[in-house]
């Protein structure tokens, strides 16, 4: 892509995204599991527009699970994730792309996350194989800075050494405030500088061929999400399911360990400790909730939601994300 003549940019938003990972030159510290280091940013790059679509922020390397929350963030509308970090400007980008870029040698090549874009209709276009270096394809689209944030150069995926934890809270940046910062400078800063590949901001080139009556939605969206997640099995007790040190309970489970199940498959965000994501014999999923949130036993009876489509509401996929969508972490 960094090579594409202008005559080969696609048509329109959203018809090829592809994905890229640069480390960012700051250390960063994750209140919540005590992690500190220099983070890894992927990005969603819209091919025509030069647009970033979405982005995810970690300080694990790259992997599938960054590539997919990273599309999660391109395909939900902005709104309610900018007011919540309180990011001022416009990010139109939303919407299910027509295809991703995949490299198959890669981070891309599972089979998971090339069977949950099948399932929305979104093709995978194989691109050569690469040795596993990244930032190229990043630092040629937004250069070398994001507003206030410096990003490195083409590097392996590697862990970068932790920093002592007696310097972490001197020396690192809080995580949740470099995200801010990055959302900052992707819509303050390089959406409205001129692109040396278009001759246009990427906010303008958008403009020009957004189109909204082609926006696409997942046609489950709970579903959609849980299917870039990670899986794994806990053993069920009486007082629900153990997972990263935390205890998590839902009615779903007592019925589970009272008909002789004694493991249930969850998913999970790894961002978010409050709930996770258990698996019924249906196949369905239903929300289980971490016994140490707050008010969390007054809330057992209402606070289960079970994911499939008796739930689709009549409203919008985007007007839902821009409200209060139901799967957000809670803050």
């Amino acid at each position: 892509m960094a090579q594409m003549r202008l005559s080969d940019i696609p048509e329109r938003p959203l018809q090829t995204l592809y994905f890229d990972h640069v480390k960012i030159e700051e250390c960063a510290f994750d209140a919540q599991t005590g992690d500190a280091g220099y983070p890894w940013l992927t990005l969603a790059i819209d091919a025509g527009t030069r647009m970033v679509a979405g982005f995810h922020l970690s300080l694990a390397p790259p992997s599938r699970l960054s590539v997919g929350l990273c599309l999660l963030h391109a395909v939900c509308d902005k709104t309610r994730w900018m007011k919540e970090r309180g990011v001022a400007g416009d990010w139109p980008a939303a919407g299910l792309p027509e295809a991703v870029a995949a490299d198959p040698q890669s981070v891309f090549g599972l089979r998971a996350f090339a069977r949950a874009c099948r399932d929305e209709g979104v093709a995978t276009v194989d691109l050569p194989v690469r040795q596993r270096v990244f930032g190229a394809l990043a630092t040629h689209m937004v250069g070398g800075r994001l507003g206030e944030v410096l990003i490195a150069k083409a590097q392996v995926a590697v862990y970068a050494p932790e920093t002592p934890r007696h310097l972490r809270g001197a020396v690192a940046r809080d995580m949740r405030d470099l995200e801010r910062a990055v959302g900052d400078g992707l819509v303050n800063d390089y959406h409205r500088r001129r692109h040396q590949d278009t001759g246009r901001a990427p906010i303008e080139s958008w403009r020009s061929g957004d189109d909204a009556e082609n926006f696409r939605a997942p046609k489950d969206c709970l579903r959609f999400r849980l299917s870039f997640l990670p899986e794994t099995s806990c053993v069920v007790t009486e007082s629900g399911v153990s997972l990263r040190g935390e205890t998590y309970w839902s009615r779903m489970l007592a019925q589970m360990l009272q008909d002789g199940e004694s493991r249930a498959t969850v998913r999970f965000d790894p961002r978010d400790h409050s709930r996770i994501f258990v698996r019924s014999a249906g196949g369905r999923f239903v929300k289980a909730k971490n016994v140490a949130a707050p008010a969390a036993a007054a809330s057992k009876e209402c606070d289960e939601i079970a994911i499939d489509a008796s739930l689709a509401e009549k409203r919008s996929c985007r007007g839902k994300c821009r409200s209060s969508c139901p799967f957000a972490p809670a803050l």
